[in-house]
This record gives C-alpha cells, structure tokens and sequence, in this order.
C-alpha cells in the first residue's frame, strides 16, 4: 500500500512562493494546492508548477480535512493572524523568515503551535546550506580547537537595484516591516551567527541609511558576545561599491588551533553570489585538514622575520603563519543540493512525523531576536543583554 500523501496549501503567489513550489514538486509525496485571493494570480501560477487545485477563500483552507499543512509565503505582518488560524484549524505551519514583526508576535505563534500539537517550522535557507553545516561539524568536531572569533560580511551594491525590482517594493518601507536591510537580509546572517556560535548574550550595533533607497537601515555593524565566549563581528551593507561579494569570504571563523574560511571565488546554486561552495578548512589537530605550505611563501616569510627580528624563527611557527587550508567542496558531498528543496522537504518530514524541523518556531525567534537587540542598541548607543529582550 502506497504511504498517503502530505497535502500541502501554499498561502500566496509572490516570487518567494515559486521557489517553494519548485522545491515541493521535487518531493515524492506531497500533493500541492495554491491559495491567493486573486483567483488569475493562482492561475498563472498553476500554469508554472505542479498543482493539484487551486483554493478561492482561506477560510476553505482552514476548512479542508485533507489538507495538513499551510506555507505561508505572505508580508511579515501576516503571519500572526494566519498562523493562529492555521493551529486552531489543526494544520501545520511553514513561515518564511523574518517569522514575525516582534517578539510578542512571535512567542505567540509559538505557543499557538505548542497549544495545538502542531509543527511551526521556518524557511531559513541559510541554515540550510551544507557549507554552514560542515563548519558546524568541524568546530564540533575540536579540529580548530577553541573557536573564538567568527566574522561574518554581507557586502553588496544592492539598495538602488532593489529600487527596479517590484517584488522590494514592500520590503522597503517600513509600513508593515519591522525595519530595513538587516532585518529583511541581515536575518539570514543572525541566523548563522547563532548556528555557528550558539546562543548570543550581549549585542552592540551601528544601524545607518546612507544613501535612503530602503526607509529603513541599509549598513549595519554588529559585535555579539555568545554565552560560550565566542566574539561575532557582522557587517551587513547594501550601499558597498567596488567590492563585489565573491571577492570576499562570507564567514571565517577562527580556533586556537585552526579556522575555517569560505572560498570566495566559488558560490553554487541559483543565489550564486552568496552560497558558500566551498570551504578551506586549517586544523593543527587533524591531518585531513593539514593543508599546505608553499617553499616560496615560506621563504618570504622566514627571510622577511628573520631580517627585521634578527634572530632566527623556528621552522614550525613559520610554516603555521603561511600554511593554506585544505579546499572541501559541497559539490563531493552534496550533489545537485538546493537550500529550498532541503527546507520543504524537512518540514513535510516533520508534518509526517519523521523529526523535528531542522528550523523551529523557538530557533527562528532567536534569530530575529538578534536583530531587534541590533536595533535597541543602536537606539541607545549601549550593549544590550538578550536576556532584556
């Protein structure tokens, strides 16, 4: 006997409800219904992917026996009403991030989640990529020993190009969003920040508009002290020429005995400029990530101490100074891997009963939590404590 389909209700037809569509109609077992109050909307997207039906009220969402689960892909300011709709209707919930415009709205939807037994799961993608996740394993791991340091840069010339493009038109005003650049983009980032470093404890921003294309922040800057001890240094910008993002490394995060870095020069998928394709992994304690030291990088370096201290430097400190990590590729291990395919796929696991969500409601809260001590921060020109928020 066949397993019974998970029926799954995409609630809106904007761009990033295309992308989930794509990703569930590469699931086996998934039958997908489209809801938009503009019947010729619903329409047109029926046409571009798989869909079973298309629904004309939310309240025959809400309704339907048959329908398990509802993927919220509307305005921020939504999410709340809908989602409290969905639990008390017995559904199942996927939200896009940010999940919420406070942290009111979000512990509600949490505990509406809770009350009713159902799974509130958030499409992070970022937490879902495979390069994140391989730096997780290997500071997990010990192989760069105590990790102290992480460094994470989103820098792009992206406000004005937003302005072309109607589907920012929303996500720049203010109206309906709970601020700019850094909480539309930098949540991503936040997220990262906490998968990587664990729980955040003291957060200290700059937020700034330079050139007012977003009515909101367009630069931000983060320092976060984690409860382990670890320092996170995040620089968010959409207002950066001259410096295209696959000339810089997304994150580094450095150990006392050892770091891992994102190889700029090599991006994967359909965001290309910023999925991380690769790592150079440095470890002094495991072999496999010995890496290498080039004789003429060596020589420089040994002539250049040793002329300038005069005394001699040992060989082995030398070689650390220059030595250059060992490359891992997503592509070896993860072929044909797309973020948004994983993140439906996760939550119809988790609607199935097969796991918890790889995101929870309590996991996408800390994320946006993050942001909105940012902005406190910058408010009052003070380090603020999470534990306020």
């Amino acid at each position: 006997m066949s397993e019974k389909k998970t029926t799954v209700c995409i609630v809106g037809t904007g761009m990033i409800a295309g992308v989930h569509a794509a990703g569930y109609n590469r699931c086996d077992g998934v039958d997908l219904k489209i809801f938009n109050r503009t019947r010729s909307k619903a329409e047109k997207f029926a046409q571009q992917f798989e869909v079973s039906e298309i629904i004309d009220t939310l309240d025959e969402v809400l309704e339907r026996k048959d329908i398990d689960a509802l993927d919220i892909c509307l305005t921020h300011d939504l999410h709340l009403e809908i989602c409290e709709r969905a639990f008390a209707a017995g559904k199942h919930v996927l939200l896009e991030k940010p999940m919420a415009n406070t942290l009111e709205e979000a512990d509600k939807m949490i505990a509406a989640a809770d009350k009713a037994g159902k799974v509130l799961a958030v499409s992070e993608n970022f937490r879902f990529e495979p390069a994140i996740i391989k730096a997780k394993e290997v500071m997990e791991a010990g192989d760069i020993g105590t990790p102290f340091m992480i460094m994470i840069n989103d820098l792009y010339w992206m406000a004005e190009l937003t302005t072309v493009n109607p589907a920012y038109d929303w996500r720049r005003k203010l109206d309906g969003n709970a601020g700019g650049v850094l909480y539309d983009r930098g949540v991503h980032n936040t997220a990262v920040m906490n998968f990587l470093g664990g729980d955040v404890e003291t957060v200290y921003a700059r937020c700034m508009n330079p050139q007012k294309y977003w009515e909101g922040d367009e630069t931000s800057l983060i320092t976060a002290t984690h409860k382990n001890g670890i320092v996170s240094n995040y620089i968010q910008s959409w207002n950066t020429i001259g410096l295209p993002e696959w000339d810089q490394p997304r994150f580094m995060i450095w150990g006392t005995e050892g770091s891992i870095i994102d190889n700029s020069n090599h991006r994967i998928g359909g965001h290309f400029c910023y999925e991380v394709g690769s790592l150079r992994i440095t470890s002094r304690k495991n072999d496999k990530y010995k890496g290498r030291v080039t004789s003429h990088e060596f020589l420089a370096g040994k002539t250049w101490l040793e002329d300038i201290w005069h005394q001699p430097v040992p060989d082995n400190m030398l070689e650390d100074m220059v030595r250059r990590g060992n490359e891992w590729f997503v592509e070896d291990e993860y072929p044909d891997y797309d973020v948004y395919h994983a993140s439906v796929s996760d939550f119809v696991a988790a609607v199935q009963g097969k796991k918890a969500p790889h995101v929870s409601g309590q996991n996408a809260r800390d994320d946006v939590a993050v942001v909105f001590a940012a902005y406190k921060s910058d408010e009052t020109n003070s380090v603020v404590k999470m534990s306020d928020m």
